[in-house]
Formats: structure tokens, C-alpha cells, sequence
């Protein structure tokens, strides 16, 4: 029996003997235990997404401002963010067009395949300009 068949149990002998004062208890030890599982899941959660995102970026090659994975088949994965992993911990593959021009649907960075980075402009006149900062 797990400790929540347990509680119930208890509580149900305890609200049938009108032990009101110790029903409640049980009532509040049986929350305060979903409340924990609850937890623990998002903890595991973000466990698991903490050690996916460090054995990606301990794995992935970084080329052409993307990163890039080869899998165990040899075949070549990507490209995935630089920004998005660099900054947010988030791998998120970039939407390539056939010109090989790429844009992340998370971040809207863009890369292009000589390895430019190219970022819109406010300026209407100009669709891009080079981002000297690289």
C-alpha cells in the first residue's frame, strides 16, 4: 500500500470515528504530499532538459553561426540556434529555406549559409544589414 492509499484510509477511519481534528490532518499531510510529487515531477522535469541542453552543447559543432549535430549514423542534424542555445538554454532548429537562407521561429535570428549572420533592419529602404558585432 503507498503512502497515499495509507492516508485515505486513515482518513476515512478517522472521519467515520468523528475525529474531526485528526481528519484534517490527514487531509493536509495528504496535500501537502501531492503538493511534493508535484514538485519533484517539475524538478525531474527540468533536470532532464538541463542535461539535455549540456549534452547538446558538449556534443553539437558550431559552424556557419549554427550548430550542428552528427548523429550516430553519421548523417548531419541541424542547424540549431546559436542564440537560443547560447542565451536561453533552448535548442530550436532553424527554418531553412531552399536559398539557404535560415530563421529561427523561436528568436527570429537569421543566419545564411556562407556562415553571415544577417538581422532585419527598422529602415524600410535596406531588407538587411550586415551585424558588424560578430
Amino acid at each position: 500500500m503507498d503512502i497515499m492509499n495509507g492516508l485515505t484510509s486513515a482518513a476515512k477511519i478517522l472521519r467515520e470515528a468523528d475525529k474531526i481534528e485528526q481528519y484534517q490532518q490527514i487531509l493536509e499531510a495528504q496535500q501537502a504530499l501531492l503538493n511534493n510529487q508535484k514538485r519533484i515531477a517539475e524538478l525531474e522535469e527540468e533536470n532532464k532538459k538541463l542535461k539535455d541542453i549540456t549534452h547538446f552543447k558538449e556534443t553539437a559543432n558550431f559552424q556557419n553561426n549554427c550548430y550542428w549535430l552528427k548523429r550516430e549514423n553519421g548523417t548531419i542534424d541541424g542547424p540549431f540556434c546559436s542564440k537560443c542555445v547560447e542565451s536561453d538554454d533552448l535548442i530550436i532548429r532553424l527554418h531553412t529555406r531552399s536559398d539557404g537562407y535560415a530563421t529561427c521561429p523561436n528568436c527570429k535570428n537569421h543566419a545564411w549559409s556562407k556562415g553571415e549572420t544577417y538581422h532585419k533592419q527598422s529602415d524600410p529602404g535596406e531588407n538587411f544589414f550586415r551585424n558588424s558585432a560578430r
